[in-house]
């Protein structure tokens, strides 16, 4: 009877082992089927997104992106991005491609030169400002820089705008525009000796330059007979206000001479 009973149980596992293996198998063979479904939907799935990307849908700047960025990127990131390296892709919002302006050295320069001419010093001092990150060793941006700052009453801040111009000024005497405003500040600042020196630099320098603008040399020869005045100078006041006054009835000639003062 014992080996009966475990002759049964023997043939009954068999039977359900191999009940085991056809389910194993069976579950095996869906799995692979199931993934090679998967395999054949990811491909055209990896291709329209490839497609995507490389040709994105035109987005519209109100929607808070930039149309023609590299692939569509937000406003918010654009901001963080240098554009002076990628003028050809860049595009501010609510602009289209032919109405694109990237700013640059040149254009910040001209700005800044008109809003001093309109009395907007503080936009001014930007402009010259952005100027300078372009171009640091700019004479131009610099002495924008220096006249927007005395035209804010910054007085000191402004000195070392017109120094910085100084240092960098090409040698053919346009510096006197730096020197004059130098020595414009240092008068307001009753440093009359140091406002002498940096005037009569500029006169100096000005005639050198072969400018003829009439009104600047008579500023610079009123300021310096002031300067001389207040250093109790009265010679060498007199003999500059003379030397303006004559500039502009346009009876003396054009350009001033130390050595005459």
């Amino acid at each position: 009877m014992k080996c009966l009973e475990s002759f049964s149980r023997l043939i009954q596992f068999t039977s359900t082992g191999k009940h085991l293996c056809y389910e194993h198998q069976e579950s095996t063979m869906r799995s692979v089927s199931l993934s090679q479904r998967g395999y054949c939907w990811a491909l055209p799935a990896f291709v329209v997104v490839a497609v995507c990307c490389l040709f994105p849908l035109p987005v519209s700047a109100e929607d808070g992106y930039s149309g023609g960025a590299p692939l569509g990127a937000p406003n918010w990131l654009l901001e963080r991005m240098d554009t002076s390296i990628m003028p050809d892709y860049y595009l501010p919002p609510n602009t289209t491609s032919d109405q694109v302006r990237v700013p640059t050295y040149s254009s910040y320069i001209s700005s800044g030169n008109k809003l001093l001419t309109s009395g907007s010093y503080a936009d001014a001092k930007s402009a010259f400002e952005n100027a300078i990150q372009k171009k640091p060793e700019s004479f131009d941006a610099w002495v924008g820089r220096g006249l927007a700052l005395e035209g804010l009453n910054r007085s000191l801040t402004s000195i070392e705008s017109y120094d910085k111009a100084i240092s960098y000024a090409p040698d053919d005497g346009s510096s006197w525009v730096a020197h004059a405003g130098k020595g414009r500040v240092l008068l307001d600042l009753n440093k009359y000796q140091d406002a002498a020196d940096s005037l009569e630099t500029a006169i100096n320098e000005y005639t050198r330059s072969g400018s003829s603008n009439m009104d600047d040399l008579v500023s610079m020869y009123n300021h310096l007979a002031e300067a001389k005045s207040r250093l109790g100078l009265k010679d060498e006041a007199d003999a500059a206000k003379k030397k303006a006054a004559s500039l502009k009835s346009g009876t003396g000639p054009i350009f001033g001479n130390k050595s005459s003062l």
